[in-house]
């Protein structure tokens, strides 16, 4: 969750009450601007901006899409296999993928022709150390591109199905089928 400013390195100087503040402790500090966060920022508007999937006026319900062979969303484990109520429990649960298909995107503002989208798979590994991710299977999508990353690898990594992606400890990954 990102707040007006925070894109540029914002501090409140430890005040938690900096809203009622007039001075640099709720100034915006352009000059010291971490540039390098503005960019992932703006590359995270662009992306939820371009694809319906990340804007959907009700959240996916786990249900089968009629003739695809998957669901709205599903979350896996790891290993590569869909998550069950007893996987919830297990320590492993903080690192896990989530598969979010948008062939039945609504976005919340419907465009006529932007109602069909792209299918993701995010990747979030909350473990210490870097985890070896199983991509879902063929009929998830055949082959996956690395659009976003919070780790030091590059987006624009291709992948196909079921191959395996290392993702760097306490980091996420973006992939987009094509």
């Amino acid at each position: 969750m990102l707040l007006s400013g925070d894109e540029l390195g914002r501090s409140q100087g430890g005040s938690n009450n900096a809203y009622c503040q007039d001075n640099e402790i709720s100034w915006l500090n352009w000059a010291d601007a971490d540039l390098e966060l503005f960019a992932f920022v703006k590359t995270l508007i662009s992306l939820r901006k371009q694809h319906p999937v990340f804007s959907r006026k009700k959240w996916f319900r786990g249900e089968p899409i009629r003739g695809l062979g998957v669901k709205d969303i599903q979350w896996f484990q790891p290993d590569g296999t869909e998550m069950e109520d007893h996987n919830w429990d297990k320590d492993f649960a903080r690192s896990l993928g989530v598969f979010l298909s948008g062939d039945t995107a609504k976005p919340y503002f419907a465009v006529a022709d932007r109602l069909a989208d792209s299918r993701f798979y995010l990747i979030f590994n909350a473990h210490s150390g870097p985890l070896d991710f199983h991509l879902p299977h063929q009929n998830h999508g055949l082959k996956w591109e690395l659009v976003l990353t919070t780790c030091d690898r590059l987006p624009g990594g291709h992948y196909l199905a079921s191959d395996s992606l290392c993702v760097s400890d306490r980091s996420i990954a973006v992939l987009k089928s094509f």
